[in-house]
């Protein structure tokens, strides 16, 4: 029997969806900031909608069956990504989409693949851990570590889901051995220039010693109505990475507060929906997307408070960054599909050809 849709993951997308339109209009009109993206945020939020409406209809179901040829596409992508003059965005004419925003799709997919291994031995150990390690290896340098970090962690936790689960016919601990190792390389080796050990190191000075002309914290601020601050306007890509700290500075802690919790609902709700699922492959799907979701919101969280410096994370639904807001939407379209639990688009046609040739 299917389940009925997620009302309250729908009812919060769509509250979410109109509140982040209100509040970007507002910064439109302060000419104090200089916006990096806020012109096409509607368009973009229109888009991610549809999107979503036709990743729900279309099913996870038929993204699993063809999760393979997806991951291999979309790998195939970062590779040519690597090698371009400016390998962050790939562009189609004036179109330009974000490699971080690509390989966060790969994520829920990745999902998917490990479910095909199941009941697999030490070889399909091997295999789950290269579909995680090699497109992490191939992004770096074209994003930024904590995009990285954010994505290699999802990514774990799902493998570490299919290891409890004991679908990998050898040892538990050997299991656990097997995955630590070969993620400690790829750390050794990715970290060969030592950018982890210079990213504390700016994380640690910037805790200690905050930059005052960015504003980059909720500190000295109102709890409703303007700190006061002239120096707004150099707060970097406030309607991107600081949306908060404007927010907080421009109309004071509550509001920013409440764009803050009205983010963390809608993901609340989805583990809530997706915690009931029964179905193995629609847990790690469901999961993958709102790992991604939560540890970018939780990292810019911190970001605005200045307690780690400039990540390159984004606030889910609220940034301005396009491939952000409609890889959002693509989210809750899985999700909203795995608690479903709806057939496949593919599985409609054949019913329906069979139908057609009764006649």
């Amino acid at each position: 029997m299917h389940r009925k849709i997620e009302w309250d993951v729908v009812i919060t997308a769509a509250l979410i969806g109109v509140i982040s339109i209100i509040v970007h209009w507002f910064m439109g009109k302060d000419k104090s900031i200089k916006l990096t993206g806020n012109s096409t945020f509607y368009t973009s939020v229109g888009i991610g909608i549809i999107v979503m409406i036709a990743v729900y209809m279309i099913g996870h179901n038929l993204i699993a069956k063809r999760a393979k040829e997806i991951a291999v596409g979309i790998i195939l992508i970062l590779v040519f990504l690597r090698f371009q003059p400016e390998n962050m965005y790939l562009g189609f004419g004036s179109v330009k989409v974000l490699t971080a925003a690509v390989m966060c799709l790969y994520v829920p997919v990745y999902g998917a693949v490990l479910h095909k291994y199941r009941r697999g031995g030490i070889l399909e150990l091997l295999k789950a851990i290269l579909w995680m390690i090699v497109p992490i290896l191939i992004i770096h340098k074209s994003t930024r570590v904590m995009t990285e970090i954010v994505l290699l962690s999802a990514m774990i936790m799902q493998l570490l889901y299919c290891i409890k689960k004991r679908w990998f016919k050898i040892n538990f601990l050997l299991s656990l051995a097997a995955l630590a190792v070969i993620v400690f390389a790829a750390s050794v080796f990715v970290d060969k220039t030592g950018v982890i050990a210079r990213w504390g190191h700016k994380t640690m000075s910037n805790v200690f010693s905050l930059d005052e002309s960015t504003v980059q914290s909720f500190f000295d601020v109102n709890l409703v109505g303007s700190s006061g601050k002239e120096n707004l306007k150099f707060l970097p890509k406030p309607d991107l990475d600081y949306l908060l700290a404007y927010q907080a500075n421009r109309y004071g802690l509550l509001p920013a507060i409440g764009i803050a919790l009205l983010v963390i609902a809608v993901i609340a709700f989805g583990y809530k929906s997706v915690f009931r699922c029964k179905n193995d492959l629609s847990f790690l799907m469901g999961t993958g997307c709102l790992n991604v979701l939560l540890e970018n919101t939780v990292i810019n969280i911190f970001e605005n408070t200045g307690t780690i410096p400039y990540t390159d994370t984004f606030l889910p639904f609220f940034s301005s960054q396009t491939s952000y807001i409609v890889m959002a939407y693509i989210f809750v379209g899985i999700i909203l599909s795995v608690c479903k639990g709806k057939g496949t688009r593919d599985r409609f046609f054949r019913y329906a050809v069979r139908n057609l040739m009764r006649y």
